[in-house]
């Protein structure tokens, strides 16, 4: 799958090598600007999420018990990003990978997203995959059924007090509330 044409692994090392100076291209399409200019607090918190793993570790694994099969076992990887075109989140196999400028210190909306994406490893393991030369209504169905289960299971709408990150996600969970509320049929 891939997202736009200009999202190539090319693109991404000239990137991060102007990055590296702290130069940002024209077209910031990896967000780097970001990470240059929040380069201390960007290291702070990858400190404070690394001293938190295992807290993280125990409490999204146990949001992600109710709704996987017993006989389960998921092993997989957390790699925190900076400089990525997405904010939040992305699965590929049993690996996922966390935009941390996009977080902004909300470790609860973090918990949530670590959750999220352990469930979609797990799903990857009983709910198969399906080929991307698949039927697109098989697809879309697909893709609806593991977001809305793994939407359902890590909730951003029951977090209190929500920071940076949570709030972006209710806000989108709002907008498309309303939205839905607007179509007829």
């Amino acid at each position: 799958m891939r997202l736009r044409s200009d999202f190539t692994i090319d693109n991404y090392l000239a990137a991060r090598s102007a990055a590296a100076r702290c130069e940002v291209l024209d077209r910031d399409i990896f967000r780097f600007r970001e990470v240059i200019d929040r380069k201390s607090q960007l290291t702070t918190e990858i400190q404070a999420i690394g001293q938190k793993q295992e807290v993280f570790t125990a409490r999204a694994s146990h949001m992600v018990r109710e709704l996987s099969p017993q006989e389960m076992t998921y092993q997989g990887k957390a790699v925190l990003m900076v400089g990525t075109p997405s904010c939040g989140g992305w699965s590929v196999g049993q690996n996922f990978y966390l935009d941390v400028p996009c977080i902004k210190g909300d470790h609860e909306g973090l918990l949530y997203l670590v959750a999220h994406e352990i469930y979609h490893g797990v799903q990857d393991m009983f709910m198969g995959i399906v080929d991307d030369d698949a039927d697109p209504v098989v697809r879309l169905f697909d893709t609806i059924i593991r977001e809305g289960s793994a939407q359902n299971l890590a909730d951003v709408m029951l977090i209190e007090s929500p920071g940076a990150y949570s709030t972006l996600g209710q806000s989108a969970i709002k907008k498309t509330a309303a939205a839905c509320q607007r179509i007829s049929i």
